[in-house]
């Protein structure tokens, strides 16, 4: 039987298998089909997992080179949302990082819109640890980066909390500006 040493614990393979389940289990996976999207939710999540993850590919509409995409939790739209956000480009020598609270959501994915080349998107994830527990405020932490086609990368590294401790049943995402472009695609996993 296969063993993995962790300092000077010796743990079997079915034991690690078992305490640290990284299997991804689709719950929803939602593309953009027809017209353009103002928005879009997933709802009725299951409090059956540990995390979510959150797999994004997307376009914006709107005439800017990228844009971002708001998020909120349950429907929740008050001043409960902080974030820690470092944002860089290639062009930036150093990335920028503040925190910013009380806010209606957070921007948790960076797309490339309108006025990017053609083909060009923007792609990341999204953890959201221990959604369904009732203990604790929830958090995570989103990776983003858009491509204009051209020269410019932006990225986004985002921690963010929701000042709730309510289980995470549903997930609205809404663009900072404009709508979000067809074929773009937004999977959900549940992890653990």
């Amino acid at each position: 039987m296969a063993t993995k040493t962790f300092g000077t614990e010796v743990f079997y393979a079915a034991d690690i298998n078992a305490y640290c389940d990284t299997t991804l289990h689709l719950i929803q996976e939602y593309t953009v089909t027809g017209s353009v999207a103002a928005s879009f939710s997933i709802t009725g999540i299951s409090s059956t997992y540990k995390h979510l993850l959150i797999v994004a590919k997307a376009r914006g509409d709107t005439a800017l080179t990228s844009t971002d995409l708001n998020t909120t939790f349950n429907s929740d739209t008050g001043g409960n949302y902080g974030r820690l956000t470092w944002d860089g480009s290639n062009s930036a020598a150093t990335p920028a990082g503040n925190w910013g609270s009380n806010s209606n959501s957070f921007q948790s994915f960076i797309m490339a819109a309108n006025n990017a080349a053609v083909g060009s998107c923007g792609a990341g994830y999204m953890w959201v640890y221990n959604y369904a527990d009732t203990t604790w405020r929830k958090s995570g932490l989103a990776i983003s980066a858009a491509f204009d086609g051209a020269t410019a990368v932006n990225a986004r590294h985002r921690y963010f909390v929701w000042d709730n401790t309510a289980a995470i049943n549903r997930i609205d995402f809404t663009p900072n500006a404009g709508n979000i472009a067809v074929n773009s695609t937004f999977s959900v996993y549940g992890v653990g």
